[in-house]
C-alpha cells in the first residue's frame, strides 16, 4: 500500500493513530460479544471471566493492540466527544453482558455495572501506562474478577 493511499482516508498521522485506537476498541467489543455475550448457554461466572480476560488484556490473541505510548498522545488524537463515544460503547457492552446473565443470583443495579466498567477500564489503561508485565497483569485481572464477583453475589 502506498503512503499516499493512506492520506486519502486519514488526513494526518494523528488521524491515522486515532483511527487505529478506534479500531482496537471496536475489535475488543466484537471479541467480548463473541466470547462472552452471544454464546447461549454460559453461566454468568463464565461470561464475566471471558469478558474480563479480554478487557484486562490477558486474552488478546488475534486482537489488535496498541503501544502504551498512544495513551500519551490521546489528548491530541482523540477529541472529548470521541472519548465519550468509546466510553458509552464500552459501558453498553457491560450492560449487554449482564442482560445475557439470566442466571445471576439477583439483579444488578445499573450504577453497579457502570462502576465495574470504570474500575476495570480505568485499571487497564493505567496498567498499560505503567507497562505492567504479563504476570502482574494476570494477577490484577484475577483480583478484578474476584472484586466483580463479590459485587454480584
Amino acid at each position: 500500500m502506498a503512503v499516499g493511499t493512506l492520506y486519502e482516508y486519514f488526513p494526518s498521522k494523528l488521524a491515522l493513530q486515532s483511527g487505529y485506537v478506534r479500531y482496537c476498541i471496536e475489535q475488543l467489543i466484537l471479541r467480548v460479544n463473541e466470547a462472552a455475550i452471544e454464546p447461549p448457554d454460559l453461566a454468568w461466572e463464565d461470561r464475566l471471566h471471558r469478558m474480563l480476560q479480554r478487557l484486562c488484556g490477558v486474552e488478546r490473541q488475534g486482537m489488535p493492540w496498541f503501544h502504551p505510548k498512544l495513551l500519551e498522545l490521546e489528548p491530541s488524537i482523540a477529541e472529548h466527544k470521541h472519548q465519550q463515544r468509546a466510553h458509552e460503547e464500552l459501558r453498553q457492552m457491560w450492560h449487554r453482558l449482564f442482560a445475557a446473565c439470566t442466571d445471576l443470583p439477583r439483579p444488578v443495579a445499573p450504577a453497579t455495572v457502570d462502576a465495574l466498567h470504570l474500575a476495570v477500564w480505568g485499571g487497564r489503561r493505567y496498567a498499560m501506562l505503567i507497562h505492567l508485565d504479563e504476570a502482574a497483569l494476570a494477577s490484577w485481572a484475577e483480583q478484578m474478577e474476584i472484586l466483580c464477583r463479590n459485587m454480584l453475589d
